[in-house]
């Protein structure tokens, strides 16, 4: 007799004595700026050894005669475990989504590194001055900067190319998310190690 028909048919007699690991096999997506949404039927379906159905996010449990099971985490009402696997599962969702968070991030900050490279190996258009009712300008293409007291100097010029960059890398899809990126990804990767450690925190 499989270990799917003994829970079945001898749940009475079994019990779980340990909550071994729980995890969110689902996929997360973002829905909204910087709002995650698990994806249904995106996941790892395994099926419940004690009720038969089939759950994404499921827990490895080890039972009172030494073997282990896959359960879901929403059907062991009854259970003394029944708490203790609500908070399992609400963390192992917590690390799903942040896990999805962080390689949003990463992505974000990989294609602004593209961008960039783009953008930086574009032929750059003559940086001439010209006067704008009356007041003189610095041009480049569709870039325009004002001249100070002191003339064209460095800082007016670096201005200037600076500003013709951001407008070119803005038609390649540049945005402000893209340009944050990298500076936050430390802060994504911290909030994935935080969500592990609740977890582990959980089943512990």
């Amino acid at each position: 007799m499989n270990l799917e028909l003994i829970l079945l048919s001898m749940s009475n007699e079994l019990t779980i004595t340990k909550i071994l690991e729980v995890i969110d096999t689902r996929e997360w997506e973002e829905v909204a700026d910087g709002k995650f949404k698990a994806i249904a039927g995106s996941g790892d379906s395994r099926k419940c050894d004690r009720c038969g159905r089939s759950h994404e996010v499921h827990a490895t449990v080890e039972l009172s005669d030494g073997n282990t099971a896959c359960v879901g985490t929403g059907c062991m009402n009854g259970s003394k475990f029944t708490k203790a696997l609500k908070s399992a599962a609400a963390a192992a969702k917590r690390v799903a989504r942040a896990r999805a968070e962080a390689a949003h991030n990463a992505k974000l900050a990989a294609e602004a590194d593209e961008i960039r490279a783009a953008v930086a190996g574009m032929t750059k258009p003559e940086m001439v001055e010209v006067t704008v009712d009356g007041k003189p300008r610095l041009r480049m293409g569709d870039a325009e900067v004002w001249l100070h007291l002191t003339g064209r100097t460095t800082e007016r010029e670096r201005c200037l190319a600076h500003q013709w960059e951001s407008n070119r890398e803005r038609e390649l899809g540049m945005t402000n998310a893209h340009n944050c990126a990298a500076t936050y990804q430390s802060r994504f990767d911290a909030a994935v190690e935080r969500a592990k450690a609740s977890l582990a925190k959980t089943l512990a």
